[in-house]
């Protein structure tokens, strides 16, 4: 983005000498110099500018990996006086699913997931929608004998019933997620007369929401969704939590080839180890399966304050790099606490 910036900017600095130099030899070749040094002057701020952003962040990521090493991330004075702050904002009131049913709240929230993940194609077709419901008293008298329906109606009709029949494919795809769940549910030691328990612990659980994660806490129970699957496990068989820190670097492609470091994220995640016999993850037949879910930095620490002080924990803090042309924008409840 900052290179065709430049460019255009180094384009109209040429086009203003060429209309204010009267196009006399000299002053074109005076200005063209002018031109390259300005051009070049502004690529090495710009470089600098990246350089300086870079070992800022990587001071920072350092911090942060000695501290999640150590186990003092969470117990830190800055990070407690912003979590205390978190709480007295309201962001930390404990939340109930809206939706009372199991099976109906599941299918939703992977509803809500597949829609999200197309949103672009939704959007295309909206302003179709629109002349739709603008024309629609036409198409109505079409259909009574008393208008001639024209060529934009059966188009807004035609899109209309795509964008329809996408919908109702996501929402069979999203049914999937139930079913899945409910042939599991006896791998992770949950047998058919405690559906009724299951239930009710989804009901009246604490809810815990990232991105398009979430966790639900019940005394009995633990119910997970990671935006794909969602499982559900008895809390008396998780004996150690390991929370884990990623710091996502992204890279800036450029159009001559090669990238410069655009920016950074952090994510923050949290998995629950069983003991519970599984049948499937398992790890080379040990009997211990691992599930996790992303959050914020705030809700781990509430769940741990809360729920699970007495377990082992774990700290693991690690980097990925990323080439993706537009960052996904971090929550600001992981901006990291120092």
């Amino acid at each position: 983005m900052y290179f065709w910036l430049f460019i255009s900017l180094f384009l109209f600095f040429y086009l203003l000498i060429f209309i204010c130099s009267g196009f006399t030899n000299g002053m074109i070749l005076l200005f063209f110099g002018i031109g390259d040094f300005v051009f070049i002057l502004l690529t090495c701020i710009f470089d600098y500018f990246c350089h300086q952003k870079l070992e800022r962040d990587e001071i920072l990521a350092n911090y942060v990996a000695s501290k999640f090493f150590s186990g003092g991330y969470f117990i830190s004075r800055a990070f407690v006086a912003a979590y205390n702050s978190y709480c007295e904002k309201g962001k930390g009131c404990i939340k109930r699913p809206r939706i009372l049913s199991l099976r109906h709240g599941i299918i939703l929230w992977r509803f809500r997931c597949l829609l999200r993940r197309n949103a672009l194609v939704m959007a295309a077709v909206i302003p179709t929608v629109l002349i739709l419901a603008i024309n629609i008293w036409d198409i109505i008298e079409y259909y009574a004998g008393t208008e001639l329906i024209t060529t934009e109606h059966m188009f807004a009709v035609v899109l209309t019933t795509v964008e329809i029949i996408y919908v109702v494919v996501l929402y069979l795809m999203s049914l999937s997620v139930f079913c899945t769940w409910r042939r599991s549910i006896s791998d992770n030691g949950i047998l058919d007369n405690d559906m009724s328990a299951i239930e009710d612990s989804y009901k009246f659980g604490d809810l815990f929401i990232c991105r398009e994660s979430f966790l639900i806490v019940s005394p009995a129970y633990l119910h997970i969704f990671n935006g794909e699957h969602f499982c559900s496990l008895k809390r008396e068989g998780i004996w150690k939590l390991t929370c884990l820190a990623t710091r996502i670097k992204y890279y800036q492609k450029m159009s001559q080839g090669g990238s410069y470091y655009a920016s950074n994220e952090y994510r923050f995640r949290i998995d629950f180890v069983s003991t519970v016999k599984s049948t499937k993850d398992d790890h080379m037949g040990s009997g211990i399966t691992t599930y996790g879910v992303e959050l914020n930095q705030y809700q781990i620490k509430m769940l741990i304050d809360k729920y699970f002080g007495e377990l082992k924990r774990e700290m693991i803090y690690r980097e990925e790099g990323s080439t993706r042309i537009i960052p996904r924008i971090g929550i600001k409840e992981n901006m990291i606490i120092r």
